[in-house]
Order: C-alpha cells, then structure tokens, then sequence
C-alpha cells in the first residue's frame, strides 16, 4: 500500500485516498470530506481499476485523454502556462500541497524530502494537462519546521515537438514571502499559497561573462587570452578571517559586502571557466550570509542544483554546493 492508492473501508461505506504511512499496520486516509484519520491497513481494500471501469462508463486510455485534453483545455486567464505548487488550506491546522498543470504537456513528477546531502522520494507520479494533483498534506502550526523538498518535473509528449528541458527544484519558503502569496488558484478552485515552479531564472551569457572578467583582469597593454579564463579553487573560504587581515576594524554590513562581493567575483570565474562545481565556506553562524547566497543562487538559470553540505555535530550545515548545468 503506498501514498495515493486508492482505498474502500472494509466496515464502512468510506473511501479515500492514502496520504502518509504511520507504521507497518497504519496508514493516515483523507476520506470525501478533507478529513484524514488512522486507518489499520488491515481494515482498507484497494479501489481497483477493474471495480472503476464496472460502476463507471469504461475509460479513455490515458494516451487518449491526454489528446483530448490538448485540445480542448483552454488558456487559463491571468495565469501564464506553467507547474505551480498550491498550498491549500484544508482547515486550522492542515495544509494539501497540489502540484497544478498549466501546460498543454502531461508531466511526469516526483517529491522527496531533502536532508543535506540525502534525500527521501515521498511520491511520484503524474500530471494530465490542465490538470492538478494532490501530493500531501502538511501542519500548518508546524511552518518553521517544514523540511526541504524537491520537485522534478519532466514534460512527457507521445507526439514530436519542442519540450521544456527536465527541472528540480527545491522548496522551502520564509513565511514572510510565503504568507504574502495567498490568491484565487485555478484548478484546485480556492484561496491557496501558490509558486510556480519552472519560472526561469536569471540567464548570464558566459561568453559576455568571460570576455569581462578577462578584461577587467588583464594590465594595460597586455593581449587577451579568450580561450582561457581564470578557474577559482574547487573550495572557496568565505569566512571573513580569510578575505581580509582589517577584520578587527570591519563593520558587520562591510564583512558582510565583502563576503558577498567575493562570493560572486568566484561565482562568475567558475561559471566561465567552464567548472562543473563549486563550494562555498560560509559557516553556519547566523545564517544571513547563506541565505543570501540561496537568495542570487535560486535566480540564477545556469545551475543545475544547489545544496546545503559539511554538516557540523550540532546539525547545521557550513557550505553550500553549486552545481553547474
């Protein structure tokens, strides 16, 4: 039995919808009305296609219905095509996560809970075209709490045309930002805390990129070298004590530019220089360093992923890994 199966109670008339695994003999069921109670696996018999197809008009083939659906869904109005995630309040204390299709291309999807350098796939599956669906539900009292998780996404057509390359990304949200978004969501049809997923990022030409850092770099009267471009270290230290010996004098907002200048400088060189990855010491401290780092790295289209690495005994993470497309 797995999240998303489709269940019949056995002493009851109830049915619904696998939403988490408690233990070997339990599992969390979202019944019709939103509500999602402990249920022993023993008590549920799985809802099968062939039941469906006996009490119901017999069923297009997949493939078919995603035809059917290219053609006829229309544009939704104010929405600009793409994958959102919707956080939808289900009461007081819950919150359903749907994954929204607003593309004319069925998607292929899987969700995983992030750890550091691991990662737990909670539920995979996949999206019709104009179309939405329910991944889980999440505690809405327990926010600060909520673990990172990972979308990828790929665009599936049975027929020949251009498709968005496959994408991953992470989701973790400030509440500030987070509570700020709620809004009329199509599909799901209700107020939801809702982003979209495959908005593209800031695009750097590398070549314009190159021939600037070369530039800037080179001394008066020297040729430049367009082939080459300075290649940083693998591990960069960005730890104030490093960068500079006038620490003692600094403020923290001039430590702070200084870091942040030297982050980027870095940044740039390993992007033009062809490397496939890159590190960043930042330490855990505060956190205003990193999170500023996430904030650019999470604008930037020339990454494949970033990740929190070197966790410390105490749990937090020193480093954060750029991995380039």
């Amino acid at each position: 039995m797995n999240i998303g199966d489709k269940v019949r109670f056995l002493r009851g008339t109830e049915s619904g919808v696998v939403t988490s695994i408690v233990d070997n003999q339990t599992v969390m069921v979202e019944i019709e009305d939103g509500f999602e109670i402990p249920v022993l696996r023993s008590e549920l018999v799985f809802i099968s296609k062939e039941e469906t197809t006996y009490f119901k008009k017999k069923e297009t083939p997949e493939y078919e219905k995603q035809a059917e659906k290219i053609k006829a869904a229309p544009a939704v109005i104010g929405w600009p095509e793409g994958i959102y995630v919707a956080f939808k309040p289900v009461n007081d204390k819950q919150m359903a996560l749907h994954l929204i299709n607003l593309t004319d291309q069925m998607v292929l999807f899987s969700f995983s809970e992030i750890s550091g350098d691991n990662s737990k796939g909670i539920i995979a599956g996949r999206v019709l075209p104009k179309e939405h669906y329910k991944l889980f539900n999440l505690d809405s009292n327990d926010f600060d709490n909520w673990p990172v998780y990972r979308a990828d996404i790929i665009y599936h057509s049975r027929t020949f045309e251009e498709t968005p390359t496959p994408m991953s990304r992470q989701i973790k949200f400030k509440a500030g930002k987070f509570f700020k978004s709620r809004r009329k969501t199509p599909l799901i049809d209700a107020d939801a805390y809702t982003f979209r997923l495959d908005d593209q990022g800031k695009k750097i030409n590398v070549r314009e990129l190159k021939e600037t850092l070369q530039e800037s770099s080179a001394k008066p009267g020297e040729s430049q070298n367009y082939s080459s471009a300075q290649k940083p270290s693998a591990s960069i230290d960005l730890h104030i004590e490093e960068l500079s010996k006038d620490h003692a004098t600094m403020s923290n907002s001039q430590m702070l530019d200084l870091q942040f200048d030297t982050f980027l400088q870095k940044f740039d060189q390993a992007l033009s220089s062809g490397m496939d990855e890159i590190t960043f010491i930042h330490g855990v401290g505060n956190g205003v360093l990193k999170n500023k780092i996430h904030k650019y790295l999470s604008g930037i289209d020339n990454i494949k992923y970033f990740k929190d690495t070197q966790r410390d005994k105490w749990g937090g993470y020193g480093a954060t890994k750029v991995v380039f497309k």
